[in-house]
C-alpha cells in the first residue's frame, strides 16, 4: 500500500529450561532492514516481551530475539520460545469530539476539540465564509486540541471543518462556526470582560463616573475605567477662530455622529448628523477639515459660519450605536 502506514504488534514468551533452577532472559527488538533500531522490549522481571508500534511506513523490518544476561549470568545457551506478530494497516482515525469555536476578539477565533484517537498522524483544519468553499488553513500535529485562528475580519461569520487523518484514511469531519466580535464588542470585552451591551459594559453605563457614557468613550478613544477631566470637544487652540475639534472613531460603520447646538442653555439642543453638516446643510455650523490619525481614528474640525460668528453657541457631541 503505497503511502499507507501500519501497526505492528509482537509478543514473545518462553518457559524455564528443563532441569534449570532459574529462567533465561530474552530481549525483543525491531529494526529497519538497514539496521536502524525502531523499538525494544527488554524486561527483566518476567518471561514476556511485547512490542506495539503505530504508523510505521511500508517497508522491510527485522524482528530479533536474543538472549541477555540477568545479573551477569545466562542460565543456558539455548532457549525455546514462542513469537507471534502481526503487521496490519493503521485503522481509520476516530473523529475529534466537542469541536467548538468562540470569538477571541474582532480579528480572531479560538477553536478547541477533544483528541479521541491514537491513530491520527495529524489534523487538517479548513475554513470558509458562510456558504463558501472550504480552504485548508493549517495542518496540525497529532494530539493537538486547540488552534487560534487570527488575522480575520471583524463581525464576520466563519465556518470550520476539522478532519483527523493518517496515510490510510480520513476520519469523519466535524464542523463548527463562530462570528468574530464587532469592534465595540471587542472593546467591551477588553475593558469589562464581556462583549454584551449590559451592566458596566452597557453603552449608556458610566462606571468611572466622569459623565461620559461608555459609547462616547469608545467613539472618542477614552478610557471607560478612568475618569477623564477634559471634555470631548477641544477648543484650546481654536476658540478664537470660532472652531471646535474632536477625535472620532472612523473604523466602525455602526456608529452615527450628531452635533447639537443651542444659543442658550435654556433651550434644548438641536442635533444634526455630521453627515448633513459635512454636506453643507447646517445654517449655523460648517465642516472645516478632517485628518486621519491612524487606521481607527480621525480628527474632525467644525466652525461657526462667518455670518453667525457674533452668536453664542453651546455645542454637544452625540453618538448613536446602530447595531444591537
Amino acid at each position: 500500500l503505497d503511502g499507507a502506514s501500519f501497526h505492528i504488534a509482537s509478543t514473545l514468551v518462553w518457559n524455564k529450561a528443563f532441569g534449570a533452577s532459574d529462567i533465561n532472559n530474552l530481549d525483543l527488538d525491531l529494526y529497519q532492514l538497514d539496521g536502524t533500531l525502531i523499538a525494544s522490549s527488554h524486561s527483566t522481571v518476567d518471561n514476556v516481551e511485547h512490542l506495539f508500534e503505530r504508523n510505521l511506513p511500508p517497508g522491510d523490518y527485522v524482528i530479533q530475539v536474543r538472549k541477555s544476561a540477568v545479573n551477569g549470568d545466562r542460565i543456558s545457551d539455548s532457549e525455546t520460545y514462542a513469537l507471534s506478530f502481526n503487521f496490519s494497516p493503521s485503522p481509520t482515525p476516530t473523529a475529534a469530539g466537542s469541536f467548538t469555536a468562540n470569538a477571541a476578539g474582532d480579528f480572531s477565533i479560538q477553536l478547541t476539540w477533544n483528541d479521541q484517537t491514537d491513530d491520527e498522524t495529524g489534523y487538517r483544519l479548513e475554513r470558509r465564509l458562510s456558504g463558501g468553499t472550504y480552504t485548508e488553513i493549517v495542518s496540525l500535529d497529532p494530539n493537538v486540541e486547540s488552534y487560534l485562528d487570527a488575522n480575520l475580519d471583524p463581525d464576520t461569520l466563519y465556518e470550520y471543518r476539522l478532519t483527523a487523518f493518517n496515510p490510510n484514511a480520513d476520519a469523519s469531519s466535524v464542523t463548527t462556526s463562530a462570528t468574530t466580535y464587532r469592534r465595540i464588542e471587542n472593546w467591551r470585552f477588553e475593558n469589562f470582560g464581556t462583549a454584551t451591551n449590559s451592566g458596566d459594559a452597557a453603552d449608556i453605563a458610566d462606571p468611572d463616573a466622569d459623565q461620559i457614557p461608555n459609547l462616547l468613550e469608545y467613539a472618542t478613544e477614552l478610557d471607560p475605567n478612568t475618569s477623564d477631566s477634559i471634555g470631548i470637544i477641544q477648543t484650546d487652540s481654536l476658540s478664537e477662530q470660532k472652531q471646535i475639534s474632536f477625535k472620532l472613531r472612523s473604523d466602525d460603520t455602526t456608529l452615527s455622529y450628531w452635533l447639537g447646538y443651542t444659543e442658550n442653555l435654556l433651550n434644548a439642543f438641536q442635533y444634526t448628523s455630521l453627515e448633513d453638516i459635512d454636506s453643507g446643510l447646517h445654517p449655523e455650523i460648517e465642516f472645516i477639515q478632517s485628518n486621519s490619525l491612524d487606521s481607527s481614528f480621525e480628527d474632525r474640525t467644525y466652525g461657526i459660519r462667518s455670518e453667525n460668528v457674533a452668536k453664542q453657541l453651546f455645542l454637544k457631541l452625540r453618538v448613536e450605536n446602530t447595531s444591537p
